[in-house]
């Protein structure tokens, strides 16, 4: 029953095994694609890392022609790449007047910067992928059917049949994550608790990824966090923290695959809730974090595009060393003012032409100050770290992992089904 759970996930990714097929493969063949042998022009690669540099320092930055290839209007800088796979490698090219992607794991990627005032810049980065035929819709059936098997099976028959249903993955994500528990507990409104624990092992990626190894236990094993969405209630609805190398998740979920609350009766979940969480990292000697972050979480879904909107509006408290919070208030309070900071993740599927974009928007605004230099340096360093010795190696970890799952969704589903 269990094994057959697992395989009702791959078959959610259409109204048909072949179409499940077409839909599931063309979205793994997008995501592999775009991990696999990277290259960039030395360029694109310089402007990247002056960006990671400079984030919280646009001054330094938006007067310098080698970095921007477009002027969208005077007071602003762009740099447009594209992104396409031939030859066994994903390629990145200058590319100022580049349209939306159309080719299955094409990829636009486009950063911004404004300048507002003599001190105040505006960010704006956007990333848009041709996913192909998987839609925002088989991606929701396709959560669905894992909530449902959650709640319908006891977590002691989920593990063995994970690995069973979907071999190659369970080997490629076992080289960095161990799942130690999954608990299913039925309650008596029908509804069941779920509750994920796994454990990250960056020394098991060290013989073969060794700077990737390092980066997560340099930045990754040190960090912790704890995130909640709740409604207007303030009833939660699902709940995920990180705290000495674990990763646990806890939510509940109704027999049919739907998410239900914490507590009262099970309902539909609301389109708007509240995120609130905390996050804290060790940069350098330093600790440094937030905590009393919310944001107002939009769950997107009119037909065409599915996604998720969050919005920060509210300055959170901060935890940085040396009373820098106290001298930088201004600065770590301006992007959180106006219309804040925003994150948009959303598939989107055209009427016409039935193919689904991916988009990944981030904006936000930074007010630049003395205190925000040695602020941005911390964070830039470890960014430059990260592309100089360890990305290479994180983008083939990604690549083989989905290569991994386009193989086991192959295997799942009948080939000779027609839709």
């Amino acid at each position: 029953m269990a094994l057959t759970a697992c395989q009702n996930a791959s078959a959610a990714f259409g109204s048909s095994p072949a179409l499940a097929r077409e839909h599931g493969d063309d979205l793994f063949t997008a995501l592999e694609q775009r991990f696999t042998s990277v290259v960039r022009p030395a360029s694109y690669d310089a402007a990247r890392n002056a960006l990671f540099a400079h984030a919280l320092t646009p001054s330094r930055v938006i007067d310098d022609r080698s970095i921007w290839n477009a002027t969208p209007a005077p007071n602003q800088r762009a740099l447009i790449v594209t992104g396409h796979f031939e030859g066994g490698h994903y390629a990145f090219a200058d590319a100022p007047e580049a349209p939306l992607p159309d080719r299955l794991g094409d990829g636009r990627h486009t950063i911004t910067l404004t300048r507002l005032t003599r001190s105040e810049y505006g960010w704006t980065t956007n990333v848009t992928s041709d996913w192909g035929t998987v839609t925002g819709a088989d991606l929701d059936r396709v959560l669905a059917a894992i909530l449902a098997s959650a709640a319908t099976h006891p977590g002691r028959d989920l593990r063995p049949a994970y690995r069973s249903a979907f071999p190659h993955t369970a080997l490629a994500l076992g080289r960095l994550l161990s799942l130690d528990s999954l608990r299913a507990t039925p309650i008596a409104d029908g509804t069941a608790s779920v509750t994920l624990v796994t454990t990250l092992h960056p020394d098991r990626l060290a013989p073969s990824m060794p700077a990737y190894a390092r980066y997560l236990v340099k930045y990754v094993n040190p960090a912790r966090f704890h995130l909640t969405l709740v409604d207007d209630a303030g009833i939660t609805w699902f709940e995920a923290a990180q705290a000495d190398n674990h990763v646990t998740v806890t939510l509940h979920a109704t027999r049919d695959g739907r998410f239900a609350p914490f507590a009262g009766p099970p309902r539909p979940m609301p389109h708007r809730l509240e995120m609130r969480s905390e996050w804290f990292d060790r940069m350098s000697l330093f600790t440094i974090g937030v905590s009393d972050l919310v944001a107002d979480f939009t769950i997107l879904d009119d037909g065409h595009t599915h996604g998720w909107l969050i919005e920060m509006q509210r300055e959170p408290t901060w935890h940085l060393p040396l009373a820098a919070a106290h001298l930088m208030h201004a600065s770590i309070a301006r992007p959180f003012q106006g219309s804040g900071t925003s994150i948009l993740v959303s598939v989107t599927t055209d009427s016409v032409t039935g193919r689904t974009r991916f988009q990944r928007e981030v904006r936000t605004t930074v007010l630049e100050s003395t205190i925000m230099r040695w602020l941005g340096d911390l964070g830039g360093s470890a960014a430059t770290e990260f592309t100089a010795t360890s990305e290479g190696e994180e983008n083939r970890f990604d690549a083989e992992l989905f290569a991994a799952l386009r193989a086991d969704l192959g295997a799942s589903l009948p080939v000779s089904a027609s839709p």
